[in-house]
């Protein structure tokens, strides 16, 4: 047998039943593979489901307020995706409809080689091999591939040889197989080698080596920041503002921040205009110090404040403003500041 034969034949009796199998709407093949990036099934197909409630077609998602998709995707994380699949979709209704092209599907925003391939495979049968962590991890352990797969020339021979395996007449089911078994069967700790079709042409497993496997060159340098945040509140209204584009959290809201170079006493923060309102008459509380919140490549270290105001600060810090603190639940917040609230509001 094949390598695709033997990969379709074990699909067939173990491929998972998800919502978004089985279909051939770009649209909602498009949706999930954006949500699944650097999301797990579990949280992915809550977030499908409610993505396709609330937006039936590509068309409802693009006349959309920004505000309204951060909302929904809040807690999802990594919102650079949503914002692009906003801006992707307002392409596609500019396009007239879905692009059929792999060229054209690629040029949509927030669109790489792997979505492009999947969605083009699945969607129209177009045979083009889909390369994600799942499918790197089993060519690279079934094949030993030394060459680094985050290297040029390991992407290169990596796709050479995909495609080379790919079943061009399936190819959707081929590349949602492959997924499927990396996911559940290749796993990245503890792959089920007993049980695994390819077990004695594995040659990872003949060594004894999977876990050396894929091959990565670059080891990402992972950062610290350290953030102050205030909850600073006039009645029942609460000190927030928008973040803006240039770094995480893009396009969220926030309440008032001073961040550090290093984990300060309160004290000690370098910021006019909060010294100028602590050094008042408004109640200063502390509600959490040296929170630990982990990102790709970084650490926040957080401290959380809140300070109670008698009366409003005759200026207020540029792109802040006071919000309604019922209305919390109508933004989309960092997952960071949402689960420390009840600090804060339920000290």
């Amino acid at each position: 047998m094949t390598f695709a034969s033997t990969l379709l034949q074990w699909y067939s009796t173990h491929k998972r039943t998800l919502p978004w199998r089985g279909i051939t709407d770009p649209y909602r093949i498009w949706l999930s593979e954006i949500i699944l990036q650097q999301t797990q099934i579990a949280q992915g197909r809550d977030y499908y489901l409610r993505f396709t409630e609330h937006f039936p077609s590509v068309e409802i998602l693009a006349e959309a307020s920004e505000d309204e998709v951060m909302k929904l995707w809040e807690g999802l994380g990594y919102y650079s995706r949503a914002r692009n699949l906003h801006a992707a979709a307002r392409q596609i209704v500019a396009h007239g409809s879905f692009p059929r092209h792999y060229e054209d599907v690629r040029a949509l925003k927030g669109i790489g080689d792997y979505t492009a391939a999947a969605i083009c495979s699945i969607a129209y049968n177009d045979p083009i091999a889909t390369l994600d962590g799942n499918a790197y991890r089993v060519y690279g352990r079934i094949y030993s591939i030394e060459f680094p797969f985050d290297s040029k020339e390991g992407k290169a021979f990596y796709k050479e040889l995909a495609n080379s395996l790919l079943d061009k007449t399936r190819p959707g089911e081929y590349n949602q197989a492959i997924m499927d078994f990396g996911a559940t069967q290749c796993t990245p700790r503890n792959p089920n080698c007993e049980e695994c079709p390819f077990t004695n042409s594995c040659g990872a497993h003949e060594e004894h080596k999977e876990n050396l496997f894929p091959v990565k060159a670059k080891k990402p340098i992972i950062k610290e920041r350290f953030l102050n945040y205030f909850f600073i509140f006039l009645n029942d209204q609460i000190l927030i503002h928008k973040r803006g584009n240039t770094d995480i959290w893009k396009g969220l809201y926030e309440p008032y921040l001073v961040e550090t170079e290093c984990n300060r006493d309160i004290f000690a923060l370098d910021d006019p205009w909060l010294n100028t309102v602590i050094s008042g008459k408004g109640i200063l509380k502390v509600h959490g110090r040296d929170i630990r919140h982990i990102l790709t490549h970084r650490i926040l270290r957080t401290n959380f404040y809140s300070i109670h105001l008698a009366q409003c600060p005759q200026e207020l810090p540029e792109g802040y403003y006071f919000c309604p603190t019922d209305h919390l639940d109508r933004i989309a917040l960092p997952a960071l500041i949402k689960k420390n609230m009840k600090l804060v509001f339920n000290p």
